[in-house]
């Protein structure tokens, strides 16, 4: 089991998206924790639910000439997905800490949540948000090189 979790990880730190999901009902934030992988290629997305369930789909995106297949998990269910790939993670490892530190405070559902559960949760939120890196075609983050010779 080590090599698909290996394996996994590895679709995680390249295709993949660990997150937390922000929305807002009735004027009350709700933070979700989500796992999911998108790609073109439907096998490994079979192997992601038959080894941790959830589920996945097809999906059309704009811009792209092929149709992808996502997979996704989210609430608690992201915690027996990424509690198991945290030794294998590389660059994702540290957004699937804050969002499994999400994850084991979810509450049942019609639980009323205090506002202080609320702030800490935005708190993750935002954690999480400073983790991302930035695009690598975005030119403001993008250092400037003036010895060519440094790119060869």
């Amino acid at each position: 089991m080590n090599t698909v979790y290996a394996y996994i990880a590895g679709l995680i730190d390249g295709e993949g998206c660990i997150s937390i999901r922000k929305t807002s009902q009735n004027r009350k934030d709700q933070f979700k924790p989500m796992a999911e992988v998108g790609m073109t290629d439907i096998e490994p997305m079979k192997l992601l639910q038959q080894t941790f369930g959830g589920s996945y789909w097809p999906e059309i995106v704009r811009g792209m000439n092929l149709p992808i297949t996502k997979w996704r998990v989210t609430g608690t269910h992201v915690i027996p997905v990424l509690e198991p790939l945290l030794p294998y993670l590389r660059a994702k490892k540290r957004q699937a800490e804050v969002t499994l530190a999400l994850a084991h405070r979810i509450y049942h559902r019609g639980t009323p949540i205090p506002k202080t559960e609320t702030e800490f949760r935005r708190t993750l939120y935002h954690t999480l948000l400073k983790t991302r890196k930035p695009s690598v075609g975005n030119k403001s983050t993008m250092p400037l090189i003036k010895d060519t010779h440094l790119l060869q």
